[in-house]
C-alpha cells in the first residue's frame, strides 16, 4: 500500500471567480451524490441510501463491469471520507486553509492492503503518474464547482 495526497489551491489569481469554503464543501456534497461530472473514470454513480452524516453509493468505473459500493462520511465543513466496501481503499477530500485564510483542496488515496511501503522504482513511477492524474481531478473538481456557482446550482 502506498498512500498518496495531492493538494491544490482552491483560488488562484487566474481563476474567474473566488470560491468560499462553504461553496467548495457544497460542491463536494454534490460530487459524493453523483461523481460522474467530477471524476472522468467513473461511468455511473447511484446513491443507495442516505443518513444524517453521509451516504452509501454504488459506482462503476469505465472499463470495469463490476460495481463498487462506497460509504461516504461527511464531516462539515471541511472533510469527506470515502471507504470502499469490496477492497481495501480509503479516500479523503479535505478543505484546509493557511493562517492567512487561503483555501486548499487535498485528495488522499490509500489503496490495497496495508503493509510496508513499496519503494521500488515501479512504485515511485506509478506514484508520479498518479500525482499528476489526481492534480487533474482536483482542478477539474474545482472547475465544475466554479461553474455550479456561476449557474446558481450552488449559492453564491
Amino acid at each position: 500500500m502506498r498512500a498518496l495526497s495531492v493538494t491544490l489551491p482552491v483560488n488562484s489569481p487566474s481563476d474567474s471567480s473566488t470560491l468560499t469554503q462553504a461553496q467548495v464543501y457544497a460542491g463536494l456534497q454534490v460530487k459524493a451524490r453523483d461523481a460522474t461530472p467530477f471524476v472522468a473514470p467513473i461511468a455511473s454513480c447511484e446513491v443507495l441510501r442516505e443518513f444524517p452524516t453521509g451516504l452509501v453509493r454504488r459506482v462503476q468505473f469505465k472499463g470495469d463491469p463490476e460495481y463498487k459500493t462506497e460509504q461516504v462520511d461527511f464531516y462539515p465543513p471541511s472533510l469527506m471520507e470515502f471507504t470502499l466496501h469490496e477492497s481495501p481503499a480509503y479516500v479523503t477530500n479535505l478543505i484546509s486553509s493557511s493562517p492567512e485564510g487561503d483555501l486548499y483542496l487535498t485528495f488522499t488515496f490509500a489503496t490495497g492492503p496495508n503493509g510496508p511501503l513499496d519503494e521500488s522504482e515501479t512504485a515511485l513511477e506509478t506514484e508520479k503518474t498518479k500525482r499528476r492524474q489526481v492534480a487533474g481531478v482536483i482542478q477539474h473538481t474545482l472547475d465544475v464547482i466554479r461553474e455550479m456557482v456561476r449557474s446558481g446550482e450552488i449559492a453564491k
